[in-house]
């Protein structure tokens, strides 16, 4: 946490480790988050919010391409949670 606050409002890049469960609430197994399985750990950006608490974000997974005129594309995956100054979730790590 000392690092976030001395970077003063840009985003700390962090090594969040693979444990069961953590990634029960993203509703998907994205490209990004299988990898992260495999390597037992997914790189986050963390971000020191004013209420103390700490948001991670993380892309994933690319969106699907439409066609020539723009039809049919998606955004981007990104993976994001909050958590509390004590290290436990606020908002679990969910695809947004």
């Amino acid at each position: 946490m000392k690092q976030l606050v001395e970077r003063k409002g840009k985003d700390l890049p962090i090594k969040l480790r693979v444990t069961p469960g953590l990634f029960d609430h993203s509703g998907t197994w994205a490209a990004g988050i299988r990898q992260a399985i495999e390597q037992g750990y997914i790189a986050m950006d963390a971000s020191l919010l004013s209420d103390g608490t700490v948001y991670l974000s993380t892309f994933v997974e690319e969106g699907y391409m439409g066609d020539e005129d723009g039809f049919g594309v998606e955004p981007d995956d990104y993976l994001v949670g909050t958590v509390a100054p004590d290290g436990t979730f606020i908002t679990p790590l969910h695809i947004s």
